[in-house]
């Protein structure tokens, strides 16, 4: 970046804010802080693509696949982990280790989606976890769904566990069908002025000021 003078922006994990800048901006009313848990729920039964959903996530696969989300690599190459570093450098702290966990829900009947049938007793739901660990106990969880496997349609849920206790509900809806891509993309293209007037290097969300993004359809 520096030799080529140019600014390179990581947005974070999609969609690229809910688990990165919305912990932080919520704990500015926060006093003692045990543990931070963002909580992501997408109900992909809609979703037209069989390569995504079935290919690269599992769903309708027999119940001992290992789908491509359950990589065995280091936990650094983990989608979430991104949103870990975040968290460390934004609170200034070390984690001890960070660890992950996926865990599956399989269909109790047949369930019949655009691009084919989830077939009864297949993968039908996925959970993959990465905690932030100190001193033993998880200081940050990032989390697809929580432990009661709740549904929800590009939900997401963060909690803070402290004094005071926080609890934030985000819930969105886009025309185009593909809630999370589009916010995904606009959470990346909002910053782009920002960033071609950042000075050269590896910028996130911390190196820049609180700014407004989209566009007032009224002007």
């Amino acid at each position: 970046c520096r030799e080529g003078g140019v600014s390179f922006f990581s947005s974070g994990i999609n969609p690229g804010f809910t688990a990165e800048a919305l912990p932080v901006a919520i704990s500015a009313v926060a006093d003692r802080i045990d543990h931070i848990h963002c909580i992501e729920l997408v109900d992909m039964a809609h979703y037209t693509s069989g390569q995504i959903v079935h290919e690269a996530i599992g769903m309708g696969k027999p119940a001992e696949t290992r789908t491509p989300l359950e990589n065995d690599g280091p936990v650094e190459e983990n989608a979430y982990y991104t949103s870990a570093l975040l968290m460390q450098d934004a609170f200034g702290l070390k984690f001890d280790e960070v660890v992950r966990s996926t865990e599956k829900a399989l269909a109790r009947s047949d369930i019949q989606v655009p691009w084919g049938v989830i077939k009864q007793g297949t993968i039908a739901g996925l959970r993959m976890r990465l905690q932030g660990m100190l001193g033993g106990k998880p200081c940050f969880t990032s989390d697809d769904v929580p432990d009661d496997w709740p549904t929800g349609d590009s939900t997401w849920l963060i909690r803070i566990e402290g004094d005071p206790e926080i609890n934030c509900r985000f819930d969105m809806e886009s025309k185009t069908g593909r809630t999370v891509s589009h916010v995904t993309s606009m959470a990346a293209l909002n910053r782009v002025r920002d960033v071609i007037a950042a000075e050269p290097g590896v910028r996130t969300r911390l190196d820049f000021p609180l700014t407004a993004g989209g566009r007032i359809a009224a002007l």
